[in-house]
């Protein structure tokens, strides 16, 4: 069996983190296959490919021992309201096949910020996402508590989005442990 996913160790202040693939080819403006398949979900609203991304991750988290001893999954919270929330669809394909519970809508965006995908260095996204995530309500924060969340998130690029979600989640939501599953990443930083 051909395997569909060719894991890229993450950097950040996260425990651990990988993505499953580019989201282009290296040196190309070419998408890879699960790019593709992205793309296709996140900017078309092709739902049909909502299950081939899932089949993907899922035997990639079952086969990491870390990853599988999560207790929870919370999906990225998305950059900008969309019909159809890639992220979220995602989280809840993996729900279905691993049995993990997803606590959706537990970290909030809470003011608007431009597009951070045309924002390309990670100091200007640090900067530009400060103080615009936190914890839904006072249960989704005692959620995480003392917990082992695996964030799961579509495309990822320089880390500044997955490094402030993991401050929310240790330093005021108080998790164990928070590790990240891109399903792509950019060719560039992280």
């Amino acid at each position: 069996m051909e395997k569909k996913y060719y894991p890229l160790k993450l950097k950040g202040e996260f425990d651990l983190g990988f993505a499953l693939g580019y989201h282009t080819y290296p040196g190309s403006t070419e998408r890879t296959p699960l790019g593709e398949n992205l793309y296709q979900l996140k900017y078309c609203h092709n739902e049909a490919f909502v299950n081939e991304i899932v089949e993907i991750a899922v035997p990639f988290i079952i086969s990491n021992r870390v990853f599988s001893s999560c207790d929870l999954i919370i999906p990225m919270p998305p950059s900008k309201s969309r019909k159809l929330q890639p992220v979220l669809r995602i989280a809840r394909g993996i729900k279905v096949k691993t049995g993990k519970f997803v606590a959706e809508y537990t970290i909030s965006k809470l003011k608007e910020t431009p597009e951070l995908k045309d924002i390309k260095t990670y100091e200007e996204k640090k900067e530009i996402i400060k103080g615009v995530y936190g914890f839904a309500s006072i249960k989704a924060r005692r959620i995480v508590k003392g917990k082992k969340v695996l964030v799961i998130d579509d495309l990822y690029d320089t880390g500044a989005t997955s490094n402030e979600i993991t401050r929310i989640l240790k330093e005021e939501g108080q998790a164990s442990g928070v590790y990240i599953l891109a399903i792509t990443k950019t060719k560039g930083q992280g």
